[in-house]
């Protein structure tokens, strides 16, 4: 074997390489086990001291937990290379939502909002008609954004009018210049819309650093749209004011250090006291004798905080930014509030240096968190120069604000230059000291003289930008929202790992039946294969779902296709009298040009599943691509490694057990003779589905018609009608009952209800006017429940995924006829295999149409059944290319020798022992997932069951024989 050493050397690179980041889940899983044992402790530790009750326990646990990796972020855990905790965690394989609970949410910035904000409230009749019409496009149109929808409905409506008067406004007059042109003022309109969407983006980014989510995920969509996936989060309610609330934006007056330092004194005592009262009062140890953790919890808040009492200023203090999230809990005790006082609030500066936060005092005249000053008088914010050439922020403020800022800054000026702190989601990103006052309505916000010009530079544009996006009332709406409760990712995980091991083994066992001792070194591949998978996932940052378990094991099923292909080459070879070490070569050698097309058709459909996917389905996407070339390498590499290596030492190999020596080996079915027969069958069933599809339909899934998705668990069975009957009523809109489709899942306890109330509504608590409709409706049962996955999705984005799906499914067909007429040369095979693709996306179709409502499962069409849909078209092409392949060799051999009907069916014939090898090991793959997997995938698992089926049969019974029937002669 030429090369030998060199595989070998790359196998043990590989195979380092992956140990090494499969190890960061090791260690950080050995880390993690240590906080949880220290939460525990600390746990029992309150528990004893009667500082918590019994029922609290797991609770103070697992918040000590959070807190001791909180503290240790930055500690060193990895030995001897000394990754610290926050590097390792970024490094390990994250599961997916699905498995460890979470919430996955689209977000879309409101651009009619800001266009009608940007007018100042115009109500021009033509602007006002334009922006209507826009909006209803928008639910109606797909792949047209706000802009061009606005743009050509003003073209309708403005008779004559100019759009430059309706932007030209006293504080947007510099923005739109007079005299514009329209397509000038709607590229000034686009720039706009699409910096309101950056900097909500970076807003949203700040936010959840807020909500203390590991590993949180933050990305531009199409359409403009923002995900945010929020692994592990419990708190659904916080999060979605935290993601849906304006960017908010205020000015505030500032205390003096030295004006407050008695209140933060008093508080830190008020906290003592609540925490630690055994240390205060009669019979309390004296201060000489107390440990260092006694004296720690007499002072909780001066341990983590470090007041500023060197200078005068607004700044009380310094902490470690890991411990800021300790210290807001502690002044947030309504003790510590007590002494603070209302008219003080401590705020932490928005980027620590060095990992130092800095607490500002902000002076709150109202009370209640209301400032004098917000950004809604902000119209424009941008990087600019002072007269020394030093980096500022220049800001421009609208008549009443410019007003209010001259009163703010000339009371600051004149007692003794106080500072004035902007405040961005409650977080101080500048607290310039006031010189004089500034009554202009124009002001900068310069930096320290300790940064460097490029820093000064970087923030300087951070925050223009920032102010900016405070400026624009243009709200997020929550367009999509997956939500999964933590006992439904563990039983996810449960159920995804058990039908993962068995399916594994299945597979190992029939390998080793059917091939004996080859059989042994395929699954020392298949394993190999495995583990670099999983360890390439791991090295992308990539998170394991439970699609994506469901891709694992499709992609070993489907791995066994490679070394059935050589493994029965071999087996031809040998039969026809060859030795073994010339067999094996030209079983290799042969089976490459079948391999390497059979898995570049599936490729191309994963790519094409990748690109218009998104969530789970690009995770299983993900996998399957890797897959296909982990599988590649370990299949063919790593099997010839080993039978060389075996060879070379005189060992011998065996391909076959006695009971299966002579399996299809002697098969001579005439297939194409009877393709008339096949082709009835096929139009009897394939138009049943049709007609179903035309008469009952579809059941679409909300992610294609809009609404919301609740999966619950009651704590006892209940009954299904009255559920129905109760929800009607608790959706009725506009005067009439709601319509919910309810279905039964695993049982009578466990139940789907789908609805599509208040779905075009605007209302920005339209999610919590769901969830307590739903409430509301169900309580009369009397039976309590838990959500175990909430979907909602709006009409707005549903028609993108709709016209996604269909896109992927017309590209995939394209791209893979447009392969293969390339490949074989002759557009009769390519024309051929698209007749197979299409006949097997009609079936798995009709099959979902007849028995939707019949089987004891959802049948949805959603993108999980897309991704399913573009799966089997992969699969499909795959046997019909490895049957073309032997079809074109038979040609180049014999030429027309043969009949060309006989010239198919030595084709078909031949390749027999792989097609039924093949398919039945990827069907019992994912008949083990179907019986043993989670009930979300069971709908996603059943069309692939019934493509593999039919991807069998139609490249077989379909493809080939349609190929001769467009064919006046193979061999031209």
């Amino acid at each position: 074997m030429q090369n030998k050493n060199a595989v070998l050397v790359f196998t043990l690179l590989l195979a380092f390489a992956t140990l090494y980041t499969l190890s960061f889940n090791q260690v950080a899983s050995s880390f993690e086990k240590k906080a949880a044992e220290h939460g525990e402790y600390v746990a029992d530790t309150m528990l004893q001291a009667e500082l918590i009750t019994e029922e609290e326990r797991a609770s103070a646990a697992k918040q000590a937990a959070r807190e001791f990796l909180r503290d240790s972020a930055d500690a060193e855990i990895y030995p001897i290379l000394g990754h610290t905790y926050r590097e390792v965690i970024e490094r390990e394989l994250n599961l997916g939502l699905d498995l460890q609970g979470g919430m996955s949410v689209t977000l879309e910035v409101s651009i009619p909002d800001l266009f009608v904000a940007l007018s100042d409230y115009s109500n021009n009749e033509a602007f006002q008609a334009s922006i209507r019409e826009a909006r209803e496009g928008l639910a109606t149109t797909s792949g047209v954004g706000f802009v061009d929808l606005f743009a050509a409905a003003w073209t309708r409506n403005a008779n004559g009018a100019e759009l430059w008067r309706i932007f030209h406004n006293m504080e947007s007059k510099d923005l739109f210049p007079a005299e514009s042109t329209d397509d000038e003022v709607i590229d000034i309109l686009r720039r706009e819309a699409a910096t309101a969407i950056e900097n909500t983006e970076n807003i949203i980014r700040k936010r959840i650093d807020q909500l203390g989510v590991a590993q949180p995920n933050v990305q531009r969509v199409s359409g403009g749209r923002i995900l945010v996936e929020l692994p592990g989060i419990e708190d659904r309610e916080r999060a979605r004011k935290q993601l849906k609330a304006t960017a908010n934006l205020e000015f505030w007056e500032t205390y003096f250090n030295d004006e407050v330092f008695s209140r933060i004194a008093a508080a830190n005592n008020a906290v003592a006291r609540a925490k630690s009262p055994e240390l205060f009062g009669e019979g309390a140890p004296a201060d000489s004798v107390l440990t260092d953790a006694q004296r720690a919890a007499k002072n909780p808040l001066f341990s983590y905080f470090a007041p500023e009492t060197s200078r005068r200023s607004a700044v009380v203090g310094y902490a470690n930014a890991n411990d800021t999230a300790r210290i807001n809990d502690m002044l947030n005790m309504p003790a510590a509030r007590r002494a603070l006082q209302s008219d003080l609030q401590l705020l932490w500066d928005a980027k620590p240096t060095n990992g130092t936060a800095i607490l500002y005092a902000i002076k709150d005249e109202s009370g209640k968190g209301k400032a004098k000053l917000t950004g809604k008088s902000i119209v424009d914010a941008r990087v600019s120069y002072d007269e020394i050439g030093d980096v500022v922020v220049s800001m421009t403020m609208d008549s009443e604000g410019a007003q209010q800022w001259g009163m703010m800054t000339q009371q600051c000026a004149a007692d003794n230059q106080r500072a004035v702190a902007v405040v961005l989601d409650g977080l101080v990103f500048s607290a310039p000291s006031v010189q004089s006052a500034i009554m202009n309505g124009r002001s900068q916000i310069s930096f320290g003289s300790q940064m460097t010009a490029e820093a000064k530079l970087a923030e300087a544009e951070d925050l223009s930008g920032l102010l900016k996006a405070g400026s624009l009332p243009a709200p997020a709406r929550i367009v999509d929202e997956v939500s999964v409760g933590p006992q439904l990712g563990e039983d996810n995980i449960n159920s995804g790992l058990l039908s993962f091991v068995v399916a594994l083994f299945v597979i190992l066992a029939y390998m080793i039946f059917y091939y004996r001792g080859a059989g042994l070194v395929s699954n020392v591949a298949l394993l190999a294969n495995l583990f670099f998978l999983i360890g390439a996932l791991a090295s992308l940052g990539a998170a394991l779902t439970l699609p994506g378990i469901a891709g694992i094991v499709l992609t070993i099923g489907m791995a066994v296709d490679a070394n059935v292909l050589i493994y029965e080459r071999i087996r031809e070879e040998m039969r026809g009298g060859k030795s073994l070490a010339v067999a094996v070569r030209e079983g290799y050698s042969k089976a490459y040009s079948a391999i390497i097309d059979a898995n570049i058709t599936t490729l191309l459909t994963a790519f094409v599943l990748y690109s218009f996917g998104s969530g789970a389905i690009r995770g299983f996407a993900t996998t399957l691509i890797i897959g296909i070339f982990t599988s590649l390498f370990s299949a063919i590499a790593l099997t010839r490694l080993i039978f060389f290596t075996r060879m070379e030492n005189k060992r011998s190999m065996t391909f076959s057990s006695p009971m299966t020596e002579n399996w299809f080996t002697n098969t001579n079915i005439d297939f194409v003779g009877n393709r008339k027969k096949y082709y009835i069958i096929s139009a009897v069933v394939v138009l049943a589905g049709i007609a179903s599809m035309a008469t009952k339909g579809l059941q679409q899934g909300v992610e294609f018609e809009g609404g919301t998705t609740f999966d619950l668990t009651f704590e006892a069975p209940v009954d299904i009608q009255e559920v129905r009957e109760a929800l009607a009523q608790a959706f009725t809109e506009d005067g009439k009952p709601g319509n919910p489709i309810v279905q039964t899942k695993d049982s009578d306890a466990k139940i789907r209800v789908m609805t599509n109330y208040l779905i075009n509504s605007l209302d920005e608590n339209q999610d919590e006017m769901i969830e307590a409709a739903l409430a509301n409706g169900l309580a009369p049962l009397g039976t309590a429940f838990t959500v175990d996955e909430y979907n909602k999705v709006d009409s707005t984005i549903s028609d993108d995924f709709r016209s996604g799906a269909r896109n992927a499914t017309i590209f995939s067909l394209l791209i893979i006829f447009l392969y293969i007429f390339i490949r074989f040369r002759k557009w009769q095979y390519g024309l051929g295999a698209l007749v197979a693709m299409v006949h097997d996306v009609l079936i798995v179709l009709g099959f979902f149409s007849i028995f939707a409502g019949v089987l004891p499962f959802t049948m949805e069409i959603d993108q999980a059944f897309i991704a399913a849909i573009l799966t089997v078209i992969g699969y499909s092409i795959n046997d019909t290319v490895v049957v073309f392949d032997r079809i074109r060799e038979y040609v180049g051999i014999y030429g027309n020798k043969h009949r060309d009907e006989d010239t198919m069916n030595m084709a078909l014939n031949s390749t027999l022992s792989r097609t039924i090898n093949t398919s039945l090991s990827t069907f019992v793959v994912l008949l083990t997932i179907f019986l043993m997997g989670g009930d979300n995938i069971k709908g996603f698992i059943f069309a692939l069951m019934v493509g593999v089926i039919v991807g069998t049969y139609s490249s077989i019974f379909i493809a080939t024989p349609s190929v001769l029937d467009m064919t006046k002669k193979l061999k031209d």
